[in-house]
C-alpha cells in the first residue's frame, strides 16, 4: 500500500511538472513549428488554439491594476491569431505572425506564462522576432530555406 501510494505521488508530480507552458504558449509553439514546416493547414489549426486559449485567458489578480493595457494587448493577440486561421497562404500567416510574436512580446514581459525560459529569436533577414522553448533557432518566417537563420535576443526566466 505503501509502495502504491507513493508511485501515485510521483507520477502526480511528474504530471504536474510536465505541463510548465500555458494552453496559450502551447499553442504559440505548435503555430510556430507548423511554420518552420510551411504546413499552413497545421498553422491555421493551431492559430485557432491559440485564439481559443486567449479567449479563454483570465487576467491574474496581481496584474488587475493592468488589466486595461492587457485586454487591449489580448484582443491585438486574438486578431493576430485570426489573421493566420484565416488563410492558408504561408505568406500571408507568415506576416500573422510577426505581428502576433510582436504583441506576444508585452503579454510575455507582464504576466508569467511559463515556468521554463522562452528563449526570444529574432531573424534579421525578416527583422521580426519570435519565441522558442529551446535555444535552437528554427526560423518560422523562412522554414528549411534559412532553417537556422537568426539569434536569441533575450530570454524571459521563469
Amino acid at each position: 500500500m505503501k509502495s502504491f501510494l507513493m508511485t501515485a505521488i510521483v507520477i502526480l508530480i511528474a504530471a504536474v511538472s510536465l505541463k510548465a507552458q500555458s494552453p496559450i504558449t502551447d499553442s504559440y509553439y505548435e503555430m510556430k513549428d507548423a511554420l518552420v514546416l510551411s504546413n499552413t493547414v497545421a498553422a491555421a489549426e493551431n492559430a485557432r488554439k491559440f485564439i481559443h486559449a486567449i479567449n479563454g485567458f483570465e487576467i491574474p489578480g496581481t496584474a488587475a491594476g493592468k488589466s486595461h493595457a492587457l485586454t487591449h494587448t489580448l484582443d491585438k493577440l486574438r486578431a493576430d491569431g485570426e489573421t493566420i486561421a484565416a488563410t492558408t497562404n504561408i505568406s500571408k500567416q507568415r506576416e500573422g505572425f510577426a505581428s502576433l510574436s510582436a504583441n506576444l512580446f508585452s503579454l510575455l514581459k507582464t504576466i508569467k506564462l511559463s515556468t521554463e525560459p522562452i528563449y526570444q529569436q529574432y531573424c534579421p533577414m525578416k527583422k521580426a522576432c519570435w519565441f522558442s522553448n529551446e535555444p535552437a533557432i528554427r526560423n518560422p518566417y523562412y522554414g528549411q530555406a534559412m532553417l537556422t537563420c537568426g539569434n536569441i535576443t533575450d530570454t524571459i526566466k521563469p
